[in-house]
């Protein structure tokens, strides 16, 4: 795709502003070049799950201009529960 680095630019422009901007367009590279993660190259098939899911909250907790500590506490319980103490850890630094 020869726009993909521009339309994903566009779209994080649309989601998260410049930096989202910039973040997108970088994305879009990446994705170009063929350089993302694909499903068999990943050693956990949960990897790609948790990551969207850490999108996903992101954009949710950020989506009233504000995050509070009671949010972000209570993706910390959704995740120890459900993905274990070590997974919580590096997605709260993903997040």
């Amino acid at each position: 795709m020869r726009y993909g680095r521009w339309i994903a630019g566009g779209l994080g422009f649309w989601l998260g502003g410049p930096i989202g901007a910039i973040i997108g367009y970088a994305v879009g590279t990446l994705i170009e070049k063929g350089d993302v993660i694909s499903p068999s190259r990943t050693q956990n098939p949960q990897e790609g799950f948790r990551v969207a899911l850490i999108v996903l909250v992101g954009a949710v907790m950020k989506a009233d201009g504000t995050v509070k500590k009671s949010e972000l506490d209570y993706v910390k319980d959704f995740f120890v529960k459900n993905f274990g103490v070590e997974a919580t850890k590096d997605a709260m630094l993903l997040l």
